[in-house]
């Protein structure tokens, strides 16, 4: 008997126990673990796992007083309604802003600073409330080449399946998903939808991050009616997003003079012209008088060495006031030298599968370039054009057929130079490897192709190591 009631004794104590920690949950912060996305100017995205220690009582409840003032200032247009346990989550984001992780957020606004004017137009003109145009801080860090561990990609990241459903080209050719004005109408477009689908704006941007399936699973699991309600079904990185992107207009918002004067940075301008065919991205470059360099950075979306062939009537960017400089030299020039490639003389026994294994590339890429041909077509001496980036002296491919009664032999009809034979000592890049790199951002970053920097450092796969000094040397124009 004295047993049972010990038992029951200790419960008692439990429970009571339990009431007071609610009852001073201000007072108590234990420590919380979470993950942040580290935002890395020139590589992808990779895990930061943080700990937020316990807060100094005097320090949160001043954060916690800001997120009050907060909730029925600048974040009302989001609707929330937070219980006392959800207000410190995000007072506990709101310090790490304002202490460690206010670095971070600098180096994000500095890379995003040049497109936000744009990105805040377009944010508008959808009826998104205008803090949106934020939320690639929290994806990428305004990284136009962030890559993600699942392949989202651009400062929206988004995957491949939902980038295209939203109007983005994604192929071997290009990748609109990179590209941050397109992006920007893109996830607007999403978030607009996520938004008509759940009603409140925690979900959906909850949804933007997880997908809306898992959103909407866990609502119909736990009959939740808001994020919070769910945020204990959902995984870490989900968990915290939320949070810390409200902490993040928080801080944004309580550190104007600092925000403003990294975001009066030059803007990103330019004119647009019409190219009606194909056309080699370094002619396109020259046409513009700009560096192939200048030209990526006005059109990211472009990540090969030539514009798509099926896309007719495609804009492309160029520097605001050479547009007429532009169409003369376009104009000026004959179709047959718009596009450049290596050319292939089939052999018997090829297929498109040896072919693009020998040259590195997709048989898509090269069905692409020979208008979708079949590959149950192919016969000896029939010539292919290939697809090709790297430090090459090209062909164009109708010189090449007209040449292809001439040669017999499957070596390309494009001859590589070495590097020391065309390239002078200023084209050469020592290139120390960063956190994040891998050979295809490094290739892009140059021009150059993944089997040329491979060759050049006699590398025998294509892992790269932090701290490696690569030699490239430079596609010159």
């Amino acid at each position: 008997m004295k047993r049972i009631y010990l038992f029951f004794l200790w419960i008692l104590l439990v429970f009571n126990s339990s009431c007071i920690f609610r009852k001073n949950y201000k007072n108590v912060v234990p420590e919380v673990k979470f993950t942040f996305e580290d935002f890395e100017p020139d590589g992808g995205l990779l895990e930061d796992t943080l700990t937020v220690e316990k807060i100094p009582q005097k320090f949160l409840k001043g954060e916690l007083d800001k997120v009050e003032s907060e909730l029925k200032g600048r974040l009302a247009h989001f609707g929330l309604v937070l219980t006392e346990e959800e207000e410190v989550e995000i007072a506990r984001w709101y310090y790490f802003y304002n202490t460690r992780g206010r670095e971070r957020v600098a180096r994000a606004l500095t890379r995003g600073a040049p497109y936000l004017n744009k990105i805040t137009e377009i944010v508008r003109n959808y009826g998104l409330p205008e803090d949106i145009r934020f939320l690639p801080i929290i994806e990428s860090g305004f990284n136009i080449e962030a890559i993600s561990r699942r392949k989202a990609a651009g400062p929206w990241q988004f995957m491949s399946f939902t980038g295209k459903k939203y109007g983005l080209k994604v192929d071997w050719w290009i990748d609109e998903r990179r590209d941050p004005i397109l992006s920007t109408y893109a996830a607007c477009k999403y978030l607009k939808d996520l938004y008509e689908l759940f009603g409140k704006w925690d979900l959906a941007i909850a949804a933007y991050n997880a997908g809306e399936g898992k959103v909407y699973s866990r609502l119909m699991r736990t009959n939740g009616e808001k994020f919070w309600d769910i945020r204990a079904q959902l995984k870490r990185e989900t968990r915290n997003y939320v949070p810390s992107f409200l902490a993040l207009i928080m801080f944004i918002n309580d550190n104007k003079g600092f925000v403003d004067s990294i975001l009066n940075a030059p803007q990103f301008v330019y004119d647009s012209v019409l190219v009606p065919a194909q056309a080699n991205i370094k002619q396109l470059a020259s046409w513009a008088g700009i560096s192939e360099y200048e030209f990526r950075r006005l059109n990211p979306s472009f990540h090969r060495f030539a514009t798509p062939p099926y896309l007719k009537n495609y804009y492309v960017r160029i520097p605001v006031g050479t547009a007429e400089q532009f169409v003369a030299r376009m104009n000026s020039t004959p179709k047959e030298e718009w596009f450049k490639a290596q050319a292939h003389i089939v052999r018997k026994g090829e297929t498109l599968s040896l072919i693009a294994k020998k040259y590195g590339v997709s048989v898509a890429a090269i069905r692409q370039a020979n208008n979708n041909i079949d590959p149950y077509r192919l016969r000896p001496g029939m010539v292919l054009v290939i697809p090709y980036g790297g430090a090459t002296t090209y062909v164009s491919h109708s010189s090449s057929s007209s040449a292809s009664s001439k040669h017999t032999s499957s070596s390309p009809q494009s001859v590589t130079s070495s590097p020391s034979e065309k390239t002078s000592q200023e084209n050469v890049v020592h290139y120390r490897v960063r956190r994040g790199d891998t050979l295809y951002s490094i290739s892009r970053r140059y021009g150059v192709s993944i089997n040329d920097i491979r060759k050049w450092n006699k590398l025998p796969s294509s892992k790269i190591r932090i701290g490696e000094v690569l030699i490239i040397y430079k596609s010159q124009s």
